[in-house]
């Protein structure tokens, strides 16, 4: 397919090892990913690509992130969709306990993540597409505890809330990564929107080769209630080959999020799994029913991904 040789060839050159340098206290890291998604819904052919250059510098108390993204649609050549550049593009002070950011902010809050390859499966879910917080430009407070975990607040401009100019967000949030557990949880409140949410994701480990995640948002969207969930099981996280299942439910009575109209349910149940032959290359595969109404959409994805992962060591990725 030409859109995956031509993301072959842009991919290469960012998603090669990332090039670190220390000198004189500062520490610098570049590197860079890019995706691509093909698949048939309905049978319709879509298709949906990436491009991203990373980098971060720490110096002390001081450290900076900086994620510039190119999200495109290969079947209408010259749109970009969002999210537009940049992902991230900002800067801290403090990498101990205390930490204080500002600029292009995402708050650790729900399961799914910008990138597609720190996500489970090659498409978004239905949270994430419509009940989600987008990019924050604003500040964010932050208390960090030795054993993982973290506790924090943010006020801002939700970028991604659909409406101009950006609403204000403030809200409030935890996140902690456990041996037996983690979660990515908080509250949200766009006032002059009328919308108000509570985010619940929580990931937990029973068995060494199982992962078990449900993440969930809550809420009222001008005075109507919805809820919207999805359960993630991850088998055999530490294997090659991952094999995942999904299923999303959507209460939305007034339709006024992702219910196709006011009264219809919707649902989607996905099978897949993720593969990754060769750092830094990863592959992942779904087939996915889409129950909008009474007629599901059935729909088979695959996604491609060439990418460095973000440095361990230092706080310039948050």
């Amino acid at each position: 397919m030409p859109t995956w040789s031509l993301l072959l060839a842009l991919a290469l050159p960012s998603s090669a090892r990332g090039a670190g340098l220390e000198r004189g206290g500062v520490e610098l890291w570049g590197g860079g990913g890019a995706h691509a998604t093909t698949g048939f819904v309905g049978g319709q052919l879509v298709n949906q690509s990436q491009l991203e250059a990373d980098g971060r510098l720490t110096a002390g108390w001081f450290s900076a992130r900086l994620d510039l993204d190119l999200h495109l649609n290969p079947a209408a050549p010259g749109v970009i969709t969002t999210p537009y550049a940049p992902e991230w593009a900002m800067v801290q002070v403090g990498q101990e306990r205390f930490r204080l950011r500002g600029g292009v902010l995402n708050p650790m809050i729900s399961l799914e993540d910008w990138d597609e390859w720190d996500n489970y499966l090659p498409t978004y879910s239905l949270l994430f597409s419509g009940a989600s917080l987008g990019r924050v430009r604003g500040a964010e407070a932050e208390v960090a505890f030795e054993d993982g975990t973290a506790i924090f607040a943010f006020a801002g401009q939700d970028l991604d809330f659909g409406v101009k100019p950006p609403p204000l967000v403030v809200g409030v949030g935890v996140s902690s990564e456990q041996d037996a557990f983690g979660t990515w949880s908080g509250v949200a409140a766009y006032p002059s929107e009328g919308w108000y949410a509570a985010y619940g994701s929580v990931e937990v480990y029973p068995l060494e080769p199982l992962s078990v995640a449900l993440d969930t948002t809550t809420g009222l969207s001008a005075g109507a209630p919805f809820f919207v969930g999805q359960l993630v099981i991850n088998a055999l996280p530490e294997a090659a080959v991952q094999p995942v299942a999904r299923y999303e439910a959507l209460w939305d009575p007034e339709g006024a999020v992702l219910a196709p109209a006011p009264g219809l349910g919707r649902y989607t149940a996905s099978l897949g799994a993720r593969y990754a032959p060769a750092d830094p290359v990863l592959i992942s595969l779904e087939g996915k029913l889409d129950g909008m109404g009474l007629d599901p959409i059935p729909g088979v994805f695959l996604g491609l991904s060439l990418f460095q992962t973000d440095p361990e060591a230092g706080d310039a990725d948050p």
